[in-house]
């Protein structure tokens, strides 16, 4: 099954539940339910909108700065909520502006709502809005300008719906936005500078999109899979925030790691496995020094080459995931990465190893002989040197060899010789 097929079915299944127990659903808010936090706190509670078939709208909004729910006896609008969720509910798009009616909300669950549209000033009084969850609906654009005035939004979800657009402008004045899920949509594009403004993102998910390839103006975080097989140099030069990287299962067939200059200080993650890579040009350990794990399994590096990167890198603080086939002793691999051995390198690399070790018995039978030799010269100038010492020495001992066992005439005889000699 491949990774697409397998993220539809889960989103699927995440859904079945919903069908399950609330297998209709409806366009009217009936009622709604209150849950209080009890602090008495702007911004604290939360409140779950209602659907059924019958429209009775005018008893939950009685006017428009008012709303009540059956499990609270009072208006809610006096405890101004912080959270809005919906229940049984399915629209085309939002028919009430709940930003404007709750100005203190800062938790918004539109998610599986049937939405096919969002208004274009839909969340111009969401000024307190920090997270936003509108997955799992229908939606095929987001709007230009859309989020002017949601200067406090940090999470947006927008995974699973529809979205083919994203206007150039449209997160302009949302520049507080850590976390983007824009993954499972019909994206095969990103327009110029889209990102340009998001300095404190973190997170970017554009996963199951068609997007191909990224040019300089394109800001990426997480990337997996989009078929990419290309970054242009400079693509994250602004990017100086990034903690997690990942650029894997796609067709990258080169990556130039000079392209991360300023030093990515940040970065702890890098993931980029499960591509086309033959090189890793201008990786060194100065370019992430908060890195702790390095992903470069499932490539197409061949061994000569990977053995020369494995030993330019300092790992001492970098985790290597290594590939599960590796440990196959038929795989070619080091550290566990998996490696092509080029035609001809195989028999070259034999050919090494036999020159070597043939090298080697020359070297140890030049250096035996050479220790021969200066064996021998030191013995020769021991001799020379002390020639008197060992002859006298070796004198005596003949004579004392001699004169054991003598009879007296030939001690005497022996001792006219040794005088005439004197």
């Amino acid at each position: 099954m491949d990774p697409k097929t397998f993220y539809i079915l889960v989103c699927l299944f995440t859904s079945l539940p919903t069908f399950v127990f609330c297998a209709q659903k409806y366009e009217h808010i009936t009622d709604c339910r209150f849950h209080s936090r009890g602090n008495n706190k702007y911004g604290h509670d939360n409140v779950t909108f209602i659907c059924a078939e019958i429209n009775g709208e005018n008893i939950v909004f009685p006017d428009p700065n008012n709303f009540n729910c059956s499990n609270f006896c009072r208006p809610v609008h006096f405890n101004w909520p912080g959270t809005i969720n919906f229940e049984n509910c399915r629209f085309n798009e939002l028919k009430r502006n709940f930003f404007k009616d709750f100005q203190y909300v800062h938790t918004a669950n539109l998610s599986d709502l049937g939405l096919e549209a969002l208004q274009t000033d839909i969340f111009n009084q969401a000024t307190k809005l920090t997270f936003l969850d509108v997955s799992k609906n229908n939606i095929k654009e987001i709007p230009s300008l859309i989020f002017m005035n949601a200067k406090t939004l940090t999470h947006v979800d927008f995974s699973c719906n529809k979205i083919v657009q994203i206007d150039a402008v449209a997160f302009s004045g949302a520049t507080k936005i850590e976390h983007l899920d824009l993954s499972r949509n019909n994206l095969t594009h990103i327009k110029e500078h889209t990102f340009d403004k998001l300095s404190e993102l973190k997170l970017l998910n554009l996963s199951f999109n068609s997007i191909g390839d990224l040019k300089i103006d394109t800001f990426i975080h997480l990337l997996k899979p989009t078929n990419t097989s290309s970054v242009q140099a400079g693509t994250l030069l602004h990017q100086s925030h990034l903690v997690t990287l990942d650029l894997s299962e796609n067709a990258l067939k080169t990556l130039d790691f000079t392209l991360h200059y300023p030093i990515q200080y940040e970065l702890r993650t890098l993931n980029i496995s499960k591509n086309q890579l033959s090189s890793l040009n201008g990786f060194r350990n100065s370019l992430f020094p908060q890195l702790t794990s390095l992903d470069i399994k499932n490539n197409r590096f061949n061994c000569t080459y990977l053995r020369h990167f494995m030993e330019s890198i300092n790992w001492e603080d970098i985790r290597l995931p290594i590939d599960s086939h590796s440990m196959n002793p038929q795989v070619s691999s080091i550290r566990g990465i998996n490696c092509e051995v080029v035609a001809g390198q195989e028999s070259s690399d034999d050919n090494s190893k036999s020159q070597h070790k043939s090298n080697d018995d020359i070297l140890i039978k030049i250096t035996l002989v050479l220790l021969c030799i200066i064996m021998l010269i030191f013995l020769i100038m021991y001799v020379t040197l002390n020639r008197k010492r060992i002859f006298d020495k070796s004198f005596c001992h003949w004579k004392k060899s001699i004169s054991i066992g003598q009879t007296a005439t030939e001690k005497v005889e022996y001792c006219k010789e040794e005088l005439l000699l004197n």
